[in-house]
């Protein structure tokens, strides 16, 4: 996570309670080991991004799956009037797997491709 937070700003995001996590994704705290969804809290931007740690390979895949279903769900409530400039971040957002973390980015192209370069780093050797 901190890699990611040093790759990509959040100023202006907050951190999502397991509430939000449950609400949105259908998931609780049972369904995974740990999680860190931030999102702008201000109504400017959709920036998003979340990283899930699932127990194993198994509550991993469960967790990439969720994943998808909460970005499709983003997008088919989408409303067109809301802020219209920002529909393209949400319509090219990425889920991405490594071991048993799932993690997924509503961003820019430019700040999509930072997280995605802190978040594979990490598991690098």
């Amino acid at each position: 996570v901190a890699a990611v937070e040093g790759a990509v700003s959040t100023d202006g995001m907050a951190q999502m309670d397991a509430n939000y996590i449950e609400n949105m994704f259908k998931l609780t705290t049972d369904d995974y080991e740990q999680a860190l969804v931030m999102a702008t809290n201000v109504g400017t931007t959709i920036d998003e991004v979340g990283l899930f740690k699932g127990a194993d390979s198994a509550q991993a895949e469960e967790l990439h799956t969720a994943v998808n279903d909460y970005l499709k769900l983003r997008l088919d409530a989408w409303m067109p009037e809301y802020l219209p400039d920002e529909l393209p971040k949400l319509q090219n957002a990425q889920v991405w797997t490594s071991g048993n973390y799932v993690f997924y980015a509503i961003l820019s192209e430019d700040a999509k491709t930072a997280a995605s370069s802190a978040f594979e780093g990490c598991f690098e050797a």
